[in-house]
């Protein structure tokens, strides 16, 4: 039976079929998958469109997971997959046509991940082999994948097709809605950030260390829950932030008052207050100064390395450095759930009253952005002509923010003004 009617056939369980080459074992999609990926009516992105459950989506994910990653001991990357799969299907999620755009971004990361694999000429031995060597029983693995699929879950809720037609839009998608910035984002939190911000976790990971393998991550997430657990994590991922990211300011150069033979003398001493902090030498403090300012190069690195250009979306700015730190305490539920109800009121007459009473004490910014862009007909088009004059009435999202200034729609939405409100309104 073809791949194609295996694919379009969710009642079908099929073990996934790897392919030999040089005898190298890559997997069946990571050759023949590329390029039926978008083929009409039997790729994979028909066959996640036409199916007719979650049930079945699940299915189709699955197999399309297991049949990239067959032969391959990089179960690190196959779990995130199967694990962000279920996430997308799962039955507390309402809008079926919501897990239906989550797997078909799900879609482009992994056929992205298997175009890494066949440029880098691994295929997936290579980089399996190094993984499963690093991987294997290492419980602070097990606690950055846990991380790491907590702020992918946030970015794939409102991520949008790259592939745009509306004119009323730029080219390039913006970075939060871009599956392409994701990974870019991702790979730099989990190379430079999470094993930084898993040294808070000492305790918790020396108690997993104890336990049979196939336990560890359900212990560590176990950890993790509870409002206290959550507020500690918060609390810690925001100072790991600070460190590798923010610029700290030079403290204030101690003054030596003392002259002559007493000052050098004095500048090697800890000078204290009677009441209060003390004060640096100036040895401390010129070492302080080193340490800080090169803390401030190491972080402008960092944020350069996040906001680099890219031919595929529009990168961060200076702006977006709060938004970006908060993506990995975002709800990928409350994102959903604000979605829903934005486009629901859009589908049952756009009542511009029903917007301003919801977004009135939310804040809807990022998932107003998401929508928009998933729904640009529904949001930017001019809407049905009015019987009365024969004119057509203002595109949807004109109507919403009418009595907002272009001041205070800058502040109270900042991504949806940079990228959409300031461009309408340029067209109006």
């Amino acid at each position: 039976m073809a791949k194609e009617k295996v694919l379009a056939n969710t009642e079908i369980s099929a073990n996934p079929i790897a392919m030999r080459t040089n005898s190298k074992s890559i997997p069946a999609s990571a050759l023949d998958w590329m390029a039926m990926f978008d083929t009409p009516g039997t790729g994979l992105v028909a066959s996640v469109g036409n199916a007719p459950s979650k049930k079945a989506l699940e299915k189709i994910l699955t197999l399309i997971i297991q049949s990239l990653f067959v032969d391959s001991a990089d179960t690190k990357a196959r779990d995130n997959f199967l694990a962000i799969a279920r996430e997308a299907t799962n039955g507390e999620l309402e809008d079926f046509d919501k897990s239906r755009d989550a797997a078909v971004v799900l879609l482009q990361h992994l056929r992205q991940y298997a175009a890494s694999q066949m440029s880098s000429g691994s295929g997936t031995d290579t980089v399996a082999a190094a993984s499963a060597a690093t991987d294997a029983g290492s419980t602070q693995d097990i606690l950055i994948n846990i991380f790491t699929r907590s702020v992918r879950r946030s970015f794939y809720a409102i991520a949008a097709s790259p592939k745009l037609d509306s004119p009323e839009l730029p080219e390039k998608l913006p970075f939060l809605l871009s599956p392409v910035f994701t990974d870019h984002f991702v790979e730099i939190l989990k190379q430079k950030f999470f094993p930084v911000l898993v040294k808070s976790f000492r305790g918790i990971l020396t108690q997993a260390n104890e336990l049979e393998e196939n336990r560890r991550e359900e212990f560590l997430m176990s950890k993790l829950e509870g409002r206290k657990q959550q507020a500690f994590l918060m609390e810690t991922w925001q100072t790991v932030w600070s460190d590798l990211i923010d610029e700290k300011k030079v403290p204030k150069k101690p003054m030596v008052k003392a002259a002559g033979v007493f000052k050098k003398i004095l500048g090697k001493m800890d000078t204290r207050q009677g009441i209060g902090r003390a004060e640096l030498t100036i040895e401390q403090w010129q070492a302080k100064k080193a340490e800080i300012e090169a803390a401030n190069v190491a972080g402008l690195e960092n944020w350069q390395d996040i906001c680099r250009d890219s031919e595929d979306y529009l990168p961060p700015q200076d702006a977006d450095m709060v938004i970006l730190r908060d993506m990995f305490g975002r709800s990928a539920g409350a994102l959903e759930k604000q979605m829903t109800a934005l486009t629901q009121i859009a589908t049952q007459g756009g009542s511009v009253r029903a917007f301003e009473n919801y977004i009135q004490a939310r804040r809807v910014d990022l998932s107003f952005l998401a929508v928009v862009y998933r729904h640009p007909d529904l949001f930017l088009k001019a809407r049905e002509t009015d019987e009365e004059d024969g004119t057509s009435k203002d595109p949807l999202i004109k109507s919403v923010f009418k009595g907002y200034t272009a001041s205070n729609c800058e502040q109270t939405f900042p991504l949806l003004y940079r990228y959409v409100l300031s461009a309408t309104a340029k067209a109006g």
